[in-house]
């Protein structure tokens, strides 16, 4: 039970630091969807739905 639940801290505070980098790249740099998910090495599907919620 604990190791389930270090491993759902875990990916709760990777998730956390993506869209942080994403908010950075989008909002202060100015880089366009396509830009970020190839500077993150991510999907622009998966960069878009972050950046529906900032």
């Amino acid at each position: 039970m604990c190791q389930a639940v270090r491993q759902m801290k875990e990916v709760s505070r990777r998730e956390g630091e993506i869209k942080g980098q994403v908010k950075v790249y989008y909002q202060k740099l100015n880089y366009s969807v396509d830009q970020i998910a190839e500077e993150l090495g991510m999907s622009v599907e998966d960069v878009e739905e972050i950046v529906r919620t900032l």
